[in-house]
Order: structure tokens, then sequence, then C-alpha cells
């Protein structure tokens, strides 16, 4: 069964298990996530699955939209809780997905944890008339308090660019979860939370 970002309800502001105050917290990005985000104009969640990866002194970032659920794992109704349980539902929810190639961004991000890591914008127009669309990747924050910002323009030489970003900024941080302030253009604001994963299955 296919179920589309409108059904998967998430509870975004539950904690998960508490980490004890002085307790180091040892983050590692690289691995695949489950991502959801509750837009506060929205009665229902938008949910995600990102990838990341060592690639030498370089992160790659693979986006999946739209993944599919399938099987008791996905479907309408579903309601995060908190701390083991959810955890539990994200496995399940897990299990039972599918992510395709076509609806995948990959890209590749230069820097370091010190200065950020960002990816290229794109091909520049080849003529004054052209329009261009660019999307840039930027991570920062890393490994305490990542923020992730999602940049897209269209625009050309001859014309003014229009652009829109979008910054996932991390409020909770634990080895297996992240969760904070999701904002889209200043305007649309939200939470988001995104737990660990093991891996998805992926379609052409």
């Amino acid at each position: 069964m296919r179920a589309s970002f409108a059904t998967v309800v998430l509870c975004l502001a539950c904690a998960a298990e508490p980490v004890t105050r002085g307790d180091p917290v040892v983050f590692d990005l690289v691995g695949t996530w489950y991502v959801q985000v509750l837009d506060e104009r929205a009665v229902t969640a938008e949910d995600a699955v990102w990838r990341f990866a060592r690639d030498g002194g370089r992160i790659r970032w693979t986006l999946f939209a739209s993944p599919i659920h399938e099987g008791e794992g996905g479907g309408e109704g579903i309601e995060l809780g908190t701390g083991r349980s959810a955890a539990a539902q994200v496995a399940g929810i897990a299990a039972g997905m599918v992510v395709t190639r076509r609806n995948a961004i990959e890209k590749t991000l230069d820097g370091s944890d010190a200065s950020g890591w960002t990816s290229s914008s794109g091909s520049r127009p080849s003529s004054a008339s052209a329009l261009t669309f660019a999307r840039r990747l930027r991570i920062d924050g890393l490994p305490d308090r990542p923020v992730f910002t999602r940049v897209e323009t269209l625009g050309g030489v001859a014309a003014e660019a229009l652009a829109g970003t979008v910054r996932f900024v991390a409020r909770e941080v634990e080895p297996d979860r992240l969760a904070g302030d999701y904002e889209r253009d200043g305007e649309r604001v939200g939470r988001f939370a995104m737990w660990r994963i093991g891996s998805v299955r992926v379609r052409e």
C-alpha cells in the first residue's frame, strides 16, 4: 500500500529517551535516516529518506522524496510515540518502505565540520536569455548542532533570480535521532525529526 506524505501523522514535539546531562553524545551523520516534517499550517506530516556517506574528503547526500509505504509498517493513521516506542515504529515503517531513484536528489558536498559542507550550485546559464534551475545543499554545525539547508534558484543573466530556502535546525541531538525546527522561505515554519534506520529498498 502506498501512503502519501499526508498520511503519516507525527508527534514531533515528543522527546526520545533523554540523555543524562553531562553524558557525551557521540553523533555520526553517516547512514540512512527516516525524516518527518510537520508544517505548523498542516495537520499531518511529510516524510522522506536521507542518506549520507563519506566519499574521500567529501560528504555524499542523497535525498529520496515520496517514499512508498508497503505492508504493515506504513499506512494511514500512524502516530509516532516517544523513546523506544518511536524507534520500534520507525523500524516497522522502514521495513516496509521503498524509495525510487527517479525521486532522488544526490549531491556531493565539499568542506569540513569546522567550516561547513556545501555542494556546487550547478551550471551557469548558456546565454543571456536562458533560465537555469540550480539546487545547493549545505550542512553546518557538525557534529553538535547540525543545520541542513537546501537552496533552489531559478534565474538567468537577464532575469531576476527566484530563490527558495528550506532549513532544518537540530535542537535535540542523539546518536540515532535528531529533532528541531523547520523553516521554508522564512514564512512556513514547523518541526522536524529524523531517525537512523538500517536501510531501505531502492527501485529504479
